[in-house]
């Protein structure tokens, strides 16, 4: 029993970790009371795992609050499973949206877009490029990244597989459908310096988007400078598609109406019921302080 544990603490360690979902709630602290402790053969430890942690991520799905899983990508620079295949698994048993992570510290430009391929033959589509922490931080000393391309390479690597070209502008049989994320740094010492960067990167395919940026620049600056709370409450429209999923559930779950008015009353029966499942925010409180700070009395709140 005593080596089962341990092969399963071993197994759970290289399991990603930081499973988060739609509503900003994180299942990770909750996974390993979830999905308990297997009780079978050492080596079918993993398959287990995987098949309950796919359990969980469907159950959170039906639970209405969850719309889609984010999975790290060997974070910390710590070998874990590969992110896309994690994916794709818990995409096909739980039938919930995932959003990978996908590094360029541990591939060649040969070796992303193999992965990529096979991903999007899987059914992934979203993915968030990340260049990833250095290998000095992690479980490798000595070890070095290979780093051939960084994250906005990575973009523009699937930008082009969307085009039905790879890396260097060859066709391939057929253009993908993904939806590449990437991650931003609000806090860069110099955004002045990312501004240029991005110019310098897109500037001649996009130039009316450069324009728009820089001529919004002065007002880009102050929001930048807000906290991250106040931020989030700004931009983010999770908790509206939270509502809007809601609904369309209930009308999927109806089919048809006889008339505009038994629409209507579904409708409102469908936020009267989002509504009895209301949580408040709790990070609320930091970016009404922040409002009360930078407007002074034009917030009342």
């Amino acid at each position: 029993m005593n080596a089962r544990i341990h092969l399963l603490g071993v197994a759970f360690q290289r399991l990603p970790k930081s499973l988060c979902c739609s509503c900003g709630r994180r299942v990770a602290p909750r996974l390993e009371q979830a999905i308990g402790f297997p009780d079978c053969a050492p080596e079918e430890l993993i398959d287990e795992l995987v098949r309950r942690v796919s359990q969980l991520a469907g159950e959170e799905k039906e639970s209405g609050r969850v719309g889609w899983v984010d999975i790290n990508d060997n974070a910390t620079a710590r070998a874990g499973m590969s992110s896309l295949m994690v994916s794709a698994t818990i995409e096909r048993r739980a039938e919930i949206e995932t959003i990978p992570h996908l590094t360029t510290r541990d591939w060649s430009v040969m070796g992303l877009e193999s992965m990529l391929l096979g991903a999007h033959a899987e059914g992934v589509r979203n993915v968030l490029a990340i260049t990833g922490d250095p290998p000095e931080v992690g479980d490798y000393p000595g070890a070095r990244g290979v780093y051939e391309i960084d994250a906005i390479g990575l973009t523009q690597l699937m930008t082009n597989l969307n085009r039905g070209e790879d890396f260097n502008g060859r066709p391939i049989d057929a253009p993908t459908s993904f939806f590449p994320g990437v991650a931003v740094n609000p806090t860069a010492d110099d955004m002045d310096v990312e501004l240029e960067r991005f110019d310098a990167e897109w500037g001649q395919r996009y130039p009316a988007t450069v324009q728009a940026w820089r001529q919004a620049w002065e007002n880009v600056i102050p929001f930048l400078s807000l906290p991250e709370d106040l931020r989030r409450a700004v931009y983010t429209t999770n908790t509206i598609e939270g509502l809007h999923r809601q609904i369309r559930k209930a009308i999927k779950t109806r089919g048809h109406f006889p008339d505009q008015q038994a629409a209507t009353k579904l409708i409102y029966l469908a936020i009267i019921k989002a509504d009895a499942k209301w949580q408040r925010s709790r990070t609320w409180s930091a970016p009404r302080a922040a409002l009360k700070i930078h407007f002074g009395d034009r917030y009342p709140g």
